[in-house]
């Protein structure tokens, strides 16, 4: 029988003997599932001993089995809930949510709350999670000024922008440390589908400028998404005779 091929049991008793953390994590890194077997059971051992470090594994991977704490934050302030709304765990932060004692508007050290981490990578359960039960904060910016809408506007995740659209009130005009709205991210980079979405609200500036004097025209002019120059003309609110880069109006950048 080879070595990949023996049971449970026989990986967990070479544990017992290797001892040292350092030692089990050195022969883990050489087989897959050894790594499994072993790293788990190290974890379950912290999560008896209160080890803090288990309950952050445990969110990352989605598997929350155990007693733990669940509101501890590791040296940067991010929470189990933050591990596991950022990798898309619903399962796990469906368990976090039901011991009531995590707080779901948790800022780390750069301002980042779960839901934003979890608007920010498109994880749609873990967002109607939060936004169902999690009594969250969706204006709540980081220290950058950006806001799960921003992120998701930027991003392109379109069925998280209408989500957070359903749920508001959403703050359109805020702006983030560079001057820039939702809607200014999404003609930038090219989410027609989202600009539409957010110009439907009414509740937006179209023409607004950034620090740098740019508005959604003149960055969607600039990084020649047509598509979102031509719903941005239709409009009718914005100017297209604004002028930037030495005088360059968004009809002659088109060209």
């Amino acid at each position: 029988m080879s070595f990949s091929g023996l049971p449970t049991e026989i990986y967990l008793i070479i544990g017992t003997f290797l001892g040292r953390r350092s030692a089990i994590n050195s022969v883990c890194q050489a087989n897959r599932r050894l790594d499994h077997i072993l790293n788990q059971n190290l974890c379950r051992d912290d999560v008896r001993h209160g080890h803090h470090r288990a309950l952050f594994y445990a969110a990352e991977t989605g598997n929350m089995a155990g007693p733990v704490n669940a509101d501890t934050r590791d040296s940067t302030g991010r929470s189990s809930l933050h591990f596991a709304a950022e990798n898309g765990h619903d399962e796990a932060v469906n368990l976090l949510l039901a011991t009531g004692y995590v707080d779901v508007n948790a800022r780390d050290r750069w301002g980042r709350t779960p839901f934003e981490l979890a608007a920010r990578r498109s994880h749609e359960a873990v967002v109607k999670l939060l936004l169902d039960r999690g009594h969250v904060d969706i204006k709540k910016a980081d220290l950058q000024g950006k806001a799960p809408v921003y992120w998701a506007s930027f991003k392109g995740h379109a069925t998280v922008v209408k989500m957070l659209l359903e749920t508001g009130p959403v703050d359109f005009k805020k702006k983030t440390s560079g001057g820039r709205t939702p809607i200014i991210a999404a003609a930038a980079e090219g989410h027609t589908t989202i600009l539409k979405m957010l110009l439907e609200t009414g509740q937006l500036e179209p023409d607004a400028k950034d620090h740098k004097g740019l508005t959604p025209l003149l960055w969607a002019t600039i990084q020649g998404h047509a598509a979102v120059v031509e719903v941005l003309v239709e409009t009718c609110q914005v100017d297209v005779n604004g002028k930037v880069c030495r005088d360059r109006t968004p009809l002659y950048l088109a060209t």
